[in-house]
């Protein structure tokens, strides 16, 4: 049964979807990062948000939308890496694209059509791009954040230090 115009309750449930997987966002070891968690975060964003849109319901279409442009990058922003190859190939498309429907308007050329579909292609290529280096993205953040800590330890005949760490 269609959704009364007004109702959000896909908008809801894809809200809660997402809260209750932040909820067991927690590090396990100190601040070490999952790749499973951040590449679930990219892909589930995205199908998500391809599932609202294909509603064609108005609350959904938005919300939907706005998945699809952010879902990918998740799991990078999760692994602090907030720009790449990807990113650059999905932000250059839809500026592309965006000019290609411009220019198409009160043309009879079908240049500009082709364009529009290249840059709909680059998309999703960066789009698949993004969502499959997460891991190594979550790789590179966990390796980076190794950390090694020294300290003095003193006894009452005996002194030295203590090295703490996370490899």
């Amino acid at each position: 049964m269609p959704a009364a115009p007004g109702d959000d309750r896909d908008v809801r449930l894809v809200v809660l979807a997402f809260l209750l997987a932040a909820s067991h966002a927690r590090a396990e070891d100190g601040d070490e990062k999952s790749a499973a968690l951040g590449t679930s975060l990219s892909i589930g964003a995205t199908l998500a948000g391809v599932g609202l849109v294909a509603t064609e319901e108005s609350p959904g279409i938005v919300t939907g939308s706005a998945l699809v442009l952010v879902g990918p990058s998740l799991g990078h922003w999760y692994a602090h890496d907030a720009w790449n190859a990807g990113t650059t190939a999905r932000t250059l498309s839809l500026a592309v694209g965006f000019l290609a429907l411009v220019s198409a308007r009160g043309s009879d050329s079908r240049g500009p059509e082709y364009v529009f579909w290249g840059a709909v292609g680059t998309y999703g290529l960066g789009t698949i791009y993004e969502c499959a280096t997460v891991p190594r993205a979550v790789r590179a953040y966990n390796r980076t954040h190794r950390s090694l800590g020294i300290t003095p330890l003193v006894r009452d005949n005996a002194g030295g230090l203590a090295l703490a760490g996370t490899f």
